[in-house]
């Protein structure tokens, strides 16, 4: 299993990152028994905070978030979930879950998936899993099914300032034209962003899995 965690990340999160690793190989974590949890609806605001220091994609915006609270009501981990974005064949989409860096929350993303189905009755639900660090394991054991491989994305950075990392949505070529100080119409994307100083980085691609909510789940 191959583990590819970006210099922006080390930087930025590193309690995330070697969280993350160590969890991946069975390291020392604090357990927490979500039978013994409850789960209930937050706001955007405490979504938001936990997410930007638990989740190393961090935060996007969602519909839903679902927290769960131990038996010292503390919050473990966040579920969010929001229309499905990109597939339009699929209802809801399930964003972002994360727990408390060194913390690991049993059964806790069945059970807030089982109340956000039971709330709010959704008919299919997709989610993506970010292959630099995931295996898809959790989405088979909450039921979903593989439907699919995404190829490697990328993201522009500035050569002078390589840990701001920049979507490749904002660099379209369309766009270029106000963004970059030199813009050349007869060159690609890719060879105006090198002439304006930039490089790209890649991930690993994505898979996607997608879950059919029968009355049994609800």
């Amino acid at each position: 299993r191959l583990i590819q965690v970006l210099e922006s990340e080390w930087a930025q999160n590193k309690e995330i990152v070697i969280s993350r690793v160590l969890h991946a190989i069975g390291g020392q974590s604090t357990v927490v028994h979500a039978r013994k949890c409850t789960v209930r609806r937050i706001d955007e605001q405490q979504a938001h905070q936990f997410i930007s220091t638990a989740h190393i994609q961090g935060y996007v915006r969602a519909q839903y978030s679902y927290g769960i609270f131990d038996h010292t009501a503390q919050l473990v981990a966040v579920a969010t979930f929001c229309r499905s974005r990109y597939d339009k064949d699929v209802e809801y989409e399930l964003l972002r879950y994360c727990t408390l860096p060194g913390t690991s929350v049993i059964g806790g993303a069945g059970k807030a998936l089982r109340t956000f189905i039971r709330e709010v009755r959704p008919k299919t639900i997709v989610s993506y899993c970010d292959m630099r660090w995931g295996t898809g394991n959790l989405y088979k054991q909450l039921g979903f099914t593989y439907a699919g491989y995404s190829n490697p994305n990328y993201w522009y950075f500035k050569c002078s300032s390589p840990l701001s990392l920049m979507s490749r949505q904002q660099f379209q070529k369309h766009k270029l034209a106000n963004l970059l100080e030199t813009f050349d119409p007869d060159l690609t994307e890719w060879e105006n962003m090198q002439l304006n100083q930039y490089d790209r980085i890649w991930d690993c691609g994505s898979t996607k899995w997608i879950l059919t909510c029968h009355d049994d789940l609800k």
